[in-house]
Formats: C-alpha cells, structure tokens, sequence
C-alpha cells in the first residue's frame, strides 16, 4: 500500500576557522591559538569521537562547500532562525558521500541513507533541492551544515504554534489553490515538492511537502506536512524510507566570558531552571548513546577537546533541549549538540512519575586514541 496515494483526482554561526586561521592550518601556531583547557566533570557518561586514519581527512573541501560556507537564505521567525530554501547537499557535514539512488526497488530496501532528485531529474533540484529518507537526516556524520540543525519535533511544534497551524503563511506565493493558496507571510517560502514514497515511486509534485524532524518512533519518524488544497499544518510519521525534504534551523550562539558557549533552540514549557537541583527517586540512564562526529577542520588542524553538553531529558527519555556549557573549542560544538540531542535515556522518576531533568554529558575528541 502506498501511503501518498489519494482517493481524489488532484494530484554558521558557521564554523570556519576564518581565514587567518585557515592560513595557519597545520601550523602549532594555529594549534596553540585554538586549544583551551576543558572543565573535569564527573558525569558517568562519556562519548568518545576518535579519529585515525579517516578517509574523510584526505577529502577535498571543495566536496562538503555547501556545508561549511553557510550561504543558505534564512528568515527568523518568532524565535527561530529557518532555512528558506530546502536543503541541496550530497555529502554529509564530515565530508562523506551520500549515494544518490535512483532504482525504486533499490530505494525502497534502503536501511542507509541517501538522497535522490524528485523523478531523478535534476532539474527539480534548481527550485525544490533534493530529497532524502531518514536514514541520512539521522546519520551521525551529519546532514544539516555547520551552524544549523535538523528539526525536532517540538521545533516544529513552536512553528507551527507562531503560525496558528495555518499552513498557508509558511507556503511561497504562487503554492497551492484557494482556500489552500499561499500567503508567505513567514518569509518560510515552502514548496510543493512532491515526495518519495516507500515503494521508491514520486508522488505529488505541486500537491504536497513533506519537511524531516530528527525525532523517531519505533519504525517511523516525525515530518511537518503541508497540501496545497487546504491551509492544514500536518505533524505526521512515516517509514524512513520515504524521500522527504529537509528544512534545518539556526543554531543560536551567545559568547558568555570563560569561552562558555550556550546553544540554544527553543523554550520548553514545564522545564526546571537549568541551575535548579531536582531531587528525584531514580535518575535517567542512557539507553542510547550516540558519538559524535569528529569535524573534519579540526582533524586537519590537529585539534583535540572536550565539550560539556547539558541535556533536558523529557519525561519519555527524549533530549528536548541541549545547551553548551563548556566548550574547549567552539569547533566541536554543532557536532556534540546533534550528538546529545540523539540520546535517549529512561526518565527520571520522582513520586512513581517520569519528570523532565537536566543531565550532563562530556563529549570527548580525541586524535589518534
């Protein structure tokens, strides 16, 4: 059964080590200047990036341009930063190739991530970039650029919340018809472009958008859906096979003194005060703990560091927040941030009832170990 089939007729902050940085690369120089001393912390979990002879440190920069230049059109709305165009890279955020796929059958057995031009015509790919299934918005090597994020679900939840669920205020004018007609009054500038379904067959071109979140449910995963009859937002699942474009948010940086550096996406209702203590009667454990990507630029310039992460774990175990605490470098931030965001914990439990909690977690980034 395929699940876009209709019973009507319709069918960075980037991160770059700036130029005189980039100059003095492979220089001690360069590598004195950005390492700092890290915070000892004694949380039990810790997440390791090692790096040996990978193969991404021999790949050009020319073939990840797109992820680390940051010239991405973006609007702000309400308090989150948007791309206004849908994402258009093909190699993840280290430098790794995604494979494009264009044989359905071969797309609809995919376990891995990949991306593919809407009918495998890249001419689709100037207005409407590229889709992709969800193995490749959750690979750990990184699909958003530096400097953003793929969605979670309660991101999209805020937007959907600034707009009133009307769908029409994030569709580009010129998308959908009557009452479903755009009015773009966000600035979003959403298009109609179709989808992949699970079979590997293209649907809906001009007539739906599906947009990837980073959240996952058992054996479907979390999109934000617009039509282009009516003015409905769709916060739905499905099989991440299906190919599904990707809109990635801002990460906001603020500086504070001793090279502490908060990331921060949204405000979460009912969460304690990042400083409170909570007492509770059993403490979160992690059930899955992801490691982070080694950023490739930091590899070149030989630098290692600690990042200290702390985590708002919701009451179903799920990361809804992660902010900066401690940073060595500011190199390694994005990459612990999506890491820590794609943890997932038992509850805290206090008064036989799971609470939300704020945990911390290290991330280590080791050369050579």
């Amino acid at each position: 059964m395929l699940i876009f089939k209709r019973e009507t007729n319709y069918k960075y902050y980037i991160l770059k080590l700036n130029n005189e940085l980039d100059k003095m690369m492979h220089t001690n120089k360069a590598r004195l200047a950005i390492l700092l001393v890290g915070l000892i912390c004694s949380f039990g979990f810790r997440p390791l990036a090692i790096s040996g002879n990978d193969k991404s440190i021999q790949q050009s920069k020319k073939k990840s341009t797109e992820q680390v230049s940051g010239k991405f059109n973006s609007v702000k709305i309400n308090e989150q930063t948007w791309m206004t165009e849908n994402l258009n890279v093909d190699h993840y955020r280290n430098g790794d190739k995604i494979p494009q796929v264009k044989d359905p059958e071969k797309w609809a057995k995919l376990t891995t991530g990949a991306w593919c031009y809407y009918n495998n015509d890249s001419q689709n790919s100037k207005k409407y970039g590229k889709l992709y299934n969800w193995y490749a918005v959750n690979d750990p090597r990184g699909l958003a650029p530096y400097g953003w994020h793929i969605p979670t679900k309660e991101e999209f939840e805020a937007l959907e919340a600034t707009v009133i669920r009307d769908g029409n205020k994030l569709k580009a004018i010129g998308q959908g018809i009557g009452v479903g007609s755009g009015k773009n009054t966000t600035g979003f500038t959403a298009l109609m472009a179709g989808v992949r379904d699970i079979d590997g067959s293209f649907v809906d071109l001009y007539s739906v958008t599906n947009f990837w979140s980073s959240v996952q449910v058992f054996i479907q995963a979390h999109s934000l859906g617009l039509h282009f009859d009516n003015s409905s937002t769709y916060s739905l699942y499905f099989r991440e096979n299906c190919g599904f474009s990707v809109r990635c948010v801002k990460d906001i940086f603020s500086s504070p003194q001793n090279n502490t550096l908060n990331v921060e996406t949204t405000k979460v209702k009912g969460a304690p005060d990042i400083n409170s203590i909570v007492h509770v009667d059993k403490q979160p454990q992690v059930v899955v703990q992801v490691p982070p990507v080694y950023p490739d630029l930091a590899k070149r310039a030989g630098v290692e560091g600690t990042v200290y992460v702390k985590i708002l774990v919701g009451k179903e175990g799920r990361p809804l927040k992660a902010i900066i605490m401690k940073s060595d470098n500011v190199v390694f931030n994005q990459s612990s941030i999506d890491a820590a965001l794609k943890f997932v914990f038992t509850p805290a439990i206090k008064d036989k009832s799971p609470i939300m909690v704020w945990v911390v977690v290290p991330f280590k980034f080791r050369l050579n170990e």
